[in-house]
């Protein structure tokens, strides 16, 4: 009998938990098209395209908008090939090393800001 209420109980809180988060993602603005997502990559060309095609997936196919900048911290050469080629089809997705990205978010200021930062 205790178990059966236990079973019921968590049903209840589950399906609450669904419908709340439903309704959420309804209200919920859509997210600007013109949005920066900045990620480090650093180390080799493994971890380094696991986060590169993990980012574009997401992108893709889960609804995330805005371009993607992905600052060179630390990447061997072999990696900075592959990134490059990864993002060689891509638009809105860009590789940077960390004395350019102040380039980039200056021109995110100016083009995509609303100007009172």
């Amino acid at each position: 009998m205790v178990l059966s209420l236990l079973i019921g109980a968590l049903s209840v809180c589950g399906l609450f938990l669904i419908l709340w988060t439903l309704f959420d993602a309804l209200l919920m603005p859509p997210p600007e098209e013109d949005s920066f997502h900045v990620y480090r990559l650093r180390g080799n060309a493994s971890a380094a395209q696991q986060l590169v095609k993990a980012c574009l997936r997401v992108r893709q196919h889960r609804g995330m908008r805005g371009s993607l900048l992905f600052v060179d911290d630390g990447l061997d050469p072999e990696a900075q090939i592959a990134v490059g080629m990864l993002l060689r089809e891509q638009t809105g997705a860009y590789l940077c090393a960390k004395s350019q990205i102040g380039d980039f978010l200056q021109w995110e200021r100016e083009n995509v800001g609303t100007g009172t930062d």
